[in-house]
Formats: structure tokens, sequence, C-alpha cells
């Protein structure tokens, strides 16, 4: 994948595989974690590296699986169409694998890799806003910049956000399971 994404990510300069286990030696990035609050700098670089992650696509048979894909087992086979798509997402666009370095950010640990629409991490990025205290409005504004994201199809963003949240309850269990003060809100719709 590392190949695929120069530009976005630092670059790789190596790899070596040994005793069963790879390692990979990247062009050193001198950044810092991308400060995703509201008002936040970063929010400008962050939006440069996803534009420029939008034009990236999946190596021939590095064998990335589709976000379809990944949501087959909770969404219908209907609602799974409209996530199919070519670009190579990122999935996890954490702080932590936003690293701003100078004038620039970097998009790494490219470990949960998808294809897919192309505003599908803006999607994700938009939900690290309000995790950073971006109110959903904010965050909402902040997306609307990209065109992938303005044209998008509703239905589309609807399937993502329900097979996202269903994802999400595997995990941490039924609504009803969780404290009666906890409240999620994911792309503007309060789970």
């Amino acid at each position: 994948m590392n190949a695929a994404v120069r530009g976005v990510g630092p670059r790789l300069l190596w790899q070596v595989v040994a005793g069963g286990w790879g390692l990979l030696g990247f062009e050193w990035a001198d950044g810092r974690h991308a400060d995703l609050s509201a008002g936040s700098a970063d929010l400008a670089l962050v939006a440069d590296v996803l534009r420029s992650a939008q034009d990236v696509r999946a190596p021939e048979g590095a064998g990335v699986l589709s976000l379809a894909d990944r949501f087959a087992d909770v969404l219908p086979g209907e609602q799974l169409e409209l996530l199919r798509g070519d670009t190579l997402l990122h999935t996890d666009t954490n702080p932590h694998n936003l690293l701003v370095d100078g004038d620039r950010a970097w998009l790494v640990d490219w470990a949960m890799p998808a294809t897919g629409p192309a505003w599908v991490d803006v999607a994700y990025t938009t939900v690290r806003l309000m995790e950073a205290d971006c109110s959903a409005p904010d965050a909402l504004e902040w997306a609307a910049q990209f065109p992938v994201w303005a044209m998008a199809d509703p239905r589309a963003v609807k399937a993502f956000v329900a097979g996202t949240c269903r994802l999400w309850e595997r995990q941490i269990g039924a609504r009803g399971a969780r404290p009666s003060n906890a409240r999620f809100t994911v792309l503007g719709m309060a789970t």
C-alpha cells in the first residue's frame, strides 16, 4: 500500500522480512499529531492531504477489500452497492494517523485500507472533528468544502452511517447496554 500513497504519506524507503515479521522504513516526517478541534489551523492542512488522497487508487493485485465488503454482513445488498468505488480509502483518520509537519499534513498508518467512494475519508474525518469538540454543524461545514462530499448520494451516506453504527454496536454493545447518559453523534445524526 505504501508505494501507492507516495505524496500522501511519507515515502517507503526499505522493507525487511525476518523471522515472520515485516519491518518498514519510511522517510522521516518530523510531525506532531493533528489538532482537529474547532478553529485549528491544522484543519486546512488535513483538508489538503485528504484532497490529495482522493486521487489514490489501490495497487493492482494488492488484495484491498472494498468498503462494501466490510459492511457485507450488516447492510442489505442495495445499500452495499452505494458504497462501491475505486478510491483507496484510509478509513482511520484519527489525529494519531494525521501528522502535521510544517506546512503540510501526512496521512500515515494505512493498516485498514479499503476501496470505496472518495467522500468516505471525509466522512470519517468529520466524525473525528466532532470527537475533538467541533459542533456537528461546524464539522459538516468543514466537510462541505469537498466537492466529493457535496456530490455524495444521500442514500450512500445514510448506508455508511447505518453500517458504521452497526459495526460499532457489535464492538461496544447495544444502545440499552450503554450508560443512559452516553450519546454518539455520527455525521449529524444522533445514535
